[in-house]
């Protein structure tokens, strides 16, 4: 007895009467729509579902995190446990070729904004349950999580997540036991699943992906109206031929002899062998004539792009190599392509600045989302190691102070202290009375022997009565001091504060020992836990200010990005002089990249050919070409009826 697994609303794999548990009005709406979708409806929506969380360009097996997804989201799709059990095995085969699927509007064109938002809930899920930050990061990265988040806002989005973590919570024992369950069918039926996809795959009205390629045509207008061109112009080849044949059939066994019978005949005789030749010739490219199934009959030279998609494929990639990116043809093509004035008008489109704005707030809100920890950790290391090592304390503080002592500003921090002094004595004169008091009355202590001494130099004694004005006289001698500093720019100590501020700058500019110990300050300055702390709260709160600031549109730093973005734009079509030098730049870096990096690229072109269906790559290609090979059929007919005609002539007269 298969073990019951309870998805996202409390709907049982297994028991068909099973009533929802824990759910509120939009629940029953979700389920209700994902339940009537038709079968094929049901599969595209696991390829969108699987496209997006598997974001690699390779083919990935599914990964536990992945498996209990596709069993949440095969739970809301159907109640029939067969049902479920064959969505659940369709789905796991599927995930390996999911990576073929290369444009968002073959997985999400047929989507509408509901379903949209459904499978994001599903996403959001498994972005909740998925430990690796590197495939959330792909993922949130990726076109088709863009495509599908652009009809949101950001606040529908925070509730679509808020969802999301509410609904991704599942009994870990049962998913397990499901998972297992699945597999071990998987694995009993692999065989026969392989068998049946490989007869799929040769019969005619079947595509290598019963899903995949009525998505692409019912999604592509451009594609269907290809294949309709493509269909007539293969009826017109074909009508042809069997007019000639229909006409040689009449004229031999109906048409009494009339003058220019033979003629007739001869044209029509020879028109069918030219235009059988070609059909024959034609569709040799692409298949076996007449959909023979090669198991049966293996016609030699036939199907020759379907098996031959690997040496065009090499030989495809090796013309590329040699004849495309070599540095003279890639140097002519940059010379005269104004990359830089493209890029300009580009940028200068309203629109086009709003987008990059767009995309760059995506980005952040992605990177605030993300855990930032060892982000931090790399900056603690750069700023205790990296920085420590790099800068010169010694030299970095020899600047701060010739900037200090440049000018008037030694003057100005002067009379600041000065005035600082002043205020601190006068604002502060019971604190500092009872700090006195309480420890003149310590027997032995420092600061005792030190006021008993300032009391003789000044003529009191030292006692509880007389300490206010032994203060009071220290106090009005020291305010004294400061107010002739403040007034006086010629006093003693200014002359002194400027003298020690050039020997430090000397010091510590020729001195090597200052230096060593100006960099073993650094260093434990920036090893601090209280100045790290520091930057990283000013990191948090810098990144949180700018995300708060970047999610809003009407913001005046969105405003100033999209401004800056067209000005960019305004200045690369304006700019002559620039655009030259940036032209010559880009010229020069992308013909180093592409030179050397051809093999890489040429190999590149050719691994991607292998991995294409031989069966899906030849029709592909007569989809493009298709027409132009119809018309040389009908060419081959006339001109074979022609050359029929001449022949007739020719034998004529001999006799």
């Amino acid at each position: 007895m298969r073990p019951e697994y309870k998805g996202r609303v409390g709907i049982s794999l297994i028991d068909n009467n099973a009533e929802p548990v824990d759910h509120n009005m939009d629940d029953l709406n979700r389920t209700t729509r994902l339940r009537r979708l038709s079968a094929p409806e049901k599969r595209r929506f696991i390829i969108a579902f699987l496209k997006v969380i598997m974001p690699d360009s390779q083919p990935q097996p599914l990964g536990q995190d992945e498996k209990d997804c596709l069993l949440r989201v095969v739970s809301d799709l159907s109640i029939l446990p067969d049902d479920r059990q064959e969505l659940l095995h369709w789905a796991f085969v599927k995930s390996t070729i999911i990576s073929e699927i290369s444009e968002a509007k073959q997985a999400f064109g047929w989507v509408d904004k509901e379903l949209k938002k459904y499978l994001l809930i599903d996403i959001f899920a498994y972005l909740d349950t998925n430990n690796g930050r590197s495939r959330k990061g792909k993922i949130i990265a990726s076109d088709h999580f863009k495509e599908l988040c652009r009809e949101f806002t950001d606040d529908e989005i925070s509730s679509l997540r808020k969802d999301a973590n509410r609904e991704s919570h599942k009994t870990e024992e049962e998913i397990k036991k499901e998972i297992v369950e699945v597999e071990s069918d998987i694995k009993q039926n692999e065989e026969i699943q392989i068998s049946e996809d490989s007869n799929d795959r040769n019969e005619k009205t079947t595509s290598r992906s019963n899903d995949e390629k009525p998505d692409q045509d019912e999604d592509d207008p451009h594609r269907m109206k290809m294949k309709e061109s493509l269909r007539k112009a293969k009826r017109v080849a074909t009508g042809l031929l069997v007019a000639m044949a229909a006409m040689f059939i009449a004229h031999y066994f109906f048409i009494p002899e009339y003058l220019g019978h033979g003629i007739v005949m001869a044209f029509t005789a020879a028109a069918m062998i030219g235009g059988l030749a070609d059909w024959y010739a034609v569709t040799a490219l692409f298949r076996q004539p007449l959909y023979i199934p090669e198991e049966k009959i293996k016609i030699p030279h036939t199907a020759i792009i379907p098996k031959r998609k690997d040496e065009i494929g090499k030989e495809l990639a090796n013309f590329v190599k040699d004849k495309i990116l070599v540095k003279d043809v890639v140097e002519e093509q940059l010379r005269h392509s104004d990359l830089t004035h493209l890029v300009g008008e580009w940028l200068q489109d309203e629109a086009n600045a709003k987008r990059l704005d767009r995309d760059f707030s995506e980005i952040i809100k992605w990177f605030r989302s993300t855990d930032s920890s060892e982000l931090l950790g790399g900056f603690k290391r750069i700023l205790t190691e990296k920085i420590a090592q790099r800068i010169p304390a010694n030299k970095a503080l020899a600047a701060i102070i010739d900037v200090l002592a440049s000018g008037n500003n030694t003057q100005v921090i002067i009379d600041e202290l000065t005035q600082f002094g002043l205020h601190q004595i006068e604002g502060n004169r019971e604190a500092i009375l009872n700090f006195i008091r309480k420890n003149i009355k310590k027997e032995g202590g420092w600061f005792k022997k030190m006021m008993r001494s300032i009391g003789e130099k000044i003529g009191f004694g030292i006692t509880d009565e007389n300490i206010d004005a032994i203060y009071t006289e220290i106090e009005s001698k020291c305010k004294q001091l400061l107010r002739e500093i403040r007034n006086d720019q010629e006093h003693p100590v200014r002359i002194e504060f400027n003298n020690r501020l050039r020997s430090w700058h000397e010091k510590l500019i020729n001195d090597k020992s200052v230096a060593k110990k100006s960099d073993h300050l650094l260093g434990e300055f920036l090893r601090n836990e209280t100045v790290q702390d520091f930057f990283q709260s000013l990191w948090e709160k810098t990144r949180d200010a700018l995300y708060a600031e970047l999610m809003d549109e009407s913001s005046d730093i969105r405003r100033s990005i999209e401004r800056e973005i067209q000005n960019i734009g305004k200045k690369l079509s304006g700019d002559a002089n620039l655009r030259k030098s940036l032209n010559n730049w880009l010229g020069e870096f992308i013909t180093k990249i592409v030179v050397n990096h051809s093999d890489q690229i040429s190999k590149a072109i050719s691994d991607t050919i292998k991995k294409w269906d031989p069966k899906t790559t030849a029709e592909s290609i007569e989809l493009q070409i298709g027409r132009d090979l119809q018309w040389i059929r009908i060419n081959g007919t006339v001109v074979g009826g022609l050359i029929g005609i001449l022949i007739y002539l020719l034998t004529g007269f001999h006799h």
